[in-house]
């Protein structure tokens, strides 16, 4: 089951001013589903596929409660936005402390054919 879904993420105050354009050439499908583990709450839901300019991984693991947190989809980004260091369209950010474990994720379709032998990723993430 596919699912047509748009989400803008807010930065400072450009929340949802403009939806990104992005060229058809330079989209890429990538998987869609949200794990979360909260205590006696569990949610896995496997919600398709998206395209969009880059695939994403995201998890998130509380080491002070039972708080897990994983999520994949695509992603685009406003034409002329401001590039963070710590956070570059590819590759991988983590930060790790006493308290939490957050890793993100963003691929392009090279990453995505190269990684699966010309084939798209087919990339799943389990929360435990």
């Amino acid at each position: 089951m596919d699912f047509d879904r748009e989400t803008c993420v807010c930065a400072k105050d450009y929340c949802n001013r403009e939806r990104p354009d992005v060229v058809e050439s330079s989209r890429v499908e990538c998987n869609m589903s949200v794990k979360m583990n909260a205590l006696f709450f569990k949610v896995d839901k496997q919600l398709g596929k998206c395209r969009g300019e880059h695939c994403f991984d995201v998890s998130m693991t509380s080491h002070d409660s039972s708080f897990q947190y994983a999520a994949q989809g695509c992603m685009s980004f406003v034409e002329g936005r401001q590039k963070h260091e710590e956070l570059n369209d590819e590759g991988c950010v983590d930060f790790k402390s006493s308290v939490i474990n957050m890793k993100a994720c963003f691929l392009t379709e090279k990453d995505t054919s190269e990684k699966n032998g010309g084939r798209k990723k087919e990339k799943s993430q389990a929360v435990e």
